[in-house]
Parts: C-alpha cells; structure tokens; sequence
C-alpha cells in the first residue's frame, strides 16, 4: 500500500508490483520520484506532470526503470542530456511522450528515433 498525506506518500512495503505509475501537479521531490520508481521493478509505464523532474531525475529513473516501455513527460525541465539517457539505459522504451514539444530539440528526437525506433508524441 502507499498511503498519501498531505502530497507525501508512506510507502509501507518493500515493492510494488506496479506497471502503470502516474504522478502529476503534485508537490513531491526527485528523491521521492525516484524511491518509487525503485520500489517498482515492474514498471513499463510513467507519467510525470509539473514536478521537480530534470536531466539528473531521468538519468536515474532510466537506470531503475529497466523495463519502461512508455515514458510521457509533461512541463518538465530535461534537455538533450535525458534523451542520451534513454539511449544508454532504457532498451525496452518504445514511446516517448514530451510536452511541450520545444523541451527537446529535433536533432534529440531523431537522436531517441534512429537509436531505439522511438516512437515520438506531443500531447
């Protein structure tokens, strides 16, 4: 179980067996974001909207998230440097949602395209 107070979240158990995990407009810090991505070995699916999440969150996220599939990133601050992440760790991503579409360049898009038959949406 995780039981949420006041937008922080005690987590009682070691794992989840969570596949599809969305965290969004909720005021919660990258350590956080990260926790229970780890305490998900299971997930193939995340959203993140309007939280604390940059390049560093994702680099660690890609390292945990072994099996992420689908990967949709909404008002959050990550460049080029996420996209060389997702290269590097994410071998299962096959989707990548970005908004706004201006966060990443096109050279990052076809980067994520041409190296993991990425595909690529803009909500």
């Amino acid at each position: 179980k995780i039981h949420v107070l006041e937008n922080r979240a005690i987590f009682t158990h070691r794992t989840f067996n969570f596949e599809n995990v969305g965290i969004g407009n909720c005021n919660v810090s990258a350590p956080w974001i990260i926790q229970l991505v780890k305490l998900c070995p299971r997930i193939d699916y995340l959203y993140i909207d309007e939280t604390c999440v940059d390049d560093a969150t994702v680099e660690e996220i890609c390292r945990l998230a072994r099996r992420l599939r689908i990967l949709c990133l909404h008002n959050c601050t990550i460049t080029e440097v996420s996209v060389e992440h997702m290269v590097e760790h994410c071998s299962e991503l096959r989707r990548l949602r970005v908004y706004p579409k201006e966060t990443l360049s096109m050279v990052a898009y076809d980067r994520l395209r041409r190296a993991k038959n990425v595909e690529i949406s803009h909500f």
